[in-house]
């Protein structure tokens, strides 16, 4: 998405509020993403549909980013055990 963040960033953000929140509708949840990252409820529609239609990229783009996510707190755990010696 031009200029915010990318489709499978909002597909988290999605999927983050749907764990929060399992009750919401789809207009709650679209408004409560829309609320908490600022972006607008047609652009999250937009990346809904763009996942619909691209599921296995954006689960690609999902699986990768969270084993980054998990690679860098390995190393800073790492790190903070050097500090404390």
């Amino acid at each position: 998405m031009i200029g915010g963040p990318d489709v499978w960033e909002v597909v988290a953000a999605i999927g983050n509020a749907q764990a929060a929140e399992p009750d919401l509708d789809r207009a709650e949840l679209l408004a409560l993403v829309s609320a908490t990252s600022g972006v607008e409820p047609r652009l999250i529609d937009a990346a809904l549909t763009y996942q619909a239609a691209f599921p296995a990229e954006i689960e690609a783009w999902l699986v990768r980013a969270e084993s980054e996510a998990t690679d860098a707190h390995r190393r800073w755990l790492a790190e903070q055990e050097t500090l404390s010696r």
